[in-house]
């Protein structure tokens, strides 16, 4: 026996057919069954269909006392598929695409008037900024042409302040000559008091050739009045003991006059060399110096050099025709200081 399942032609002839089924059999046709046959909805409707087939297939004297066929049990999904209702969604669809279009648009142009109206401020702000730069980048190149033209020019006057000064350097080396030249015949008579005569008569010249006879003669010199060309004090701080220069006649006889004075007082105890009482001049015994007469370059470097002697232990510091000398001993050859960065240079070499 073949079993053919057609679908039914109409959801409501399967749903009567159905219900005739779920309703048991009269007579002997309900004691045979063996199991009922329930009516499932969608998925379970076609495993029902299966099993019934199967027992149906076994059985069909079964199949004929029920008056149902295979065709009857079987049930299309359509009778428990729910069938949704089609909306028609094209016509608002494209009213809803319409309007979100014209919203964008709306949106979009609103925004790019916005950022058309900042950038024109900031296209503004930008020239400004730009033109700014401009003045600036004239002002620094107006600057650095300026620098570079003050530059030059220190230059020019750091050179110029340089050859200033070797031209001053050289000619106060000059003038020192020339001062030296000019005393070269000059010897220096110091702490000698002035001598003030009856009326209290102003020292004169003749009175200070006495006295440089006198001392002459106390150191067995031989010095006329003619040997002489000038004699007088100089400005000092002690007003009753200045300076006496005697301006002699040639260097020969200066020479002679302190080599005398120097054979004098060698050999001799402090008290006992060259005094006012050596000139038979009044008051209390004191000493008197005579040395060459130094320009007040020389005066001041000559006193340097002696503290330089003091510091370093030299034995010798002296002047020899206006020439300032320095001597470590007897052993060690001498040095001619002209300037104090012959000093400085000799200190350096005693450092290392």
């Amino acid at each position: 026996m073949s079993l053919r399942r057609t679908p039914p032609k109409t959801s409501a002839s399967a749903t009567q057919r159905a219900r005739s089924a779920l309703q048991p059999p009269v007579g002997p046709a309900t004691a045979t069954m063996n199991s009922p046959v329930f009516i499932q909805t969608s998925g379970e409707s076609d495993a029902v269909a299966a099993h019934s087939t199967d027992q149906f297939r076994d059985s069909p004297s079964q199949l004929t006392r029920t008056a149902l066929s295979l065709n009857d049990l079987a049930c299309d999904d359509i009778v428990t598929k729910r069938v949704k209702r089609k909306f028609d969604l094209e016509g608002g669809s494209q009213e809803f695409s319409q309007s979100t279009t014209s919203f964008i648009e709306d949106l979009f142009s609103s925004f790019s008037t916005k950022i058309e109206k900042r950038f024109a401020a900031l296209h503004v702000s930008v020239n400004q900024i730009a033109d700014q730069n401009c003045d600036m980048q004239k002002s620094l190149s107006f600057m650095n042409e300026k620098y570079d033209h003050l530059l030059e020019k220190l230059k020019t006057m750091e050179e110029e302040r340089l050859n200033d000064k070797k031209t001053i350097q050289t000619l106060e080396d000059k003038i020192e000559l020339l001062e030296k030249r000019s005393r070269a015949t000059a010897v220096e008579i110091r702490n000698t008091p002035r001598i003030y005569q009856q009326n209290n008569r102003p020292e004169s010249k003749t009175d200070l050739c006495d006295i440089v006879k006198i001392l002459a003669k106390a150191v067995n010199c031989s010095l006329q009045e003619s040997d002489i060309r000038d004699v007088y004090r100089i400005l000092s701080k002690h007003e009753t003991s200045r300076p006496i220069i005697l301006d002699l006649n040639s260097v020969i006889k200066k020479e002679a006059l302190l080599n005398a004075i120097k054979e004098f007082n060698r050999n001799k105890g402090k008290g006992e060399k060259l005094n006012t009482s050596h000139l038979n001049l009044p008051g209390t015994s004191k000493p008197i110096y005579v040395s060459e007469a130094l320009t007040h370059k020389t005066q001041k470097l000559f006193f340097v050099a002696r503290e330089f002697a003091k510091e370093y232990n030299f034995t010798y510091c002296w002047t020899s025709r206006g020439v300032i000398y320095l001597r470590k001993d007897e052993k060690q050859p001498y040095v001619r200081v002209d300037h104090e960065k012959e000093l400085q240079s000799l200190k350096n070499s005693i450092s290392k």
